[in-house]
């Protein structure tokens, strides 16, 4: 198990980690940004389907969250 420093906060954080525990930030979304940077240096149509996905996704989920109150 290695650290890793958190890209919110700077702080050192275990690689294996879902959130930062010092600022909660979600360092899955932030390994999500990077595999998808790396897909897209090899497959840019195959990125380009996969970004509109994940921004749908997160729309959805914002709007979820929104009509539930």
């Amino acid at each position: 198990m290695g650290m890793i420093e958190c890209p919110q906060c700077g702080e050192e954080i275990s690689d294996q980690t879902k959130s930062c525990p010092h600022c909660g930030f979600s360092v899955q979304v932030a390994r999500l940004g990077r595999y998808l940077e790396r897909r897209q240096k090899e497959h840019p149509k195959t990125y380009r389907v996969l970004k509109f996905f994940f921004i749908v996704v997160i729309f959805g989920l914002v709007f979820w969250l929104l009509a539930r109150r």
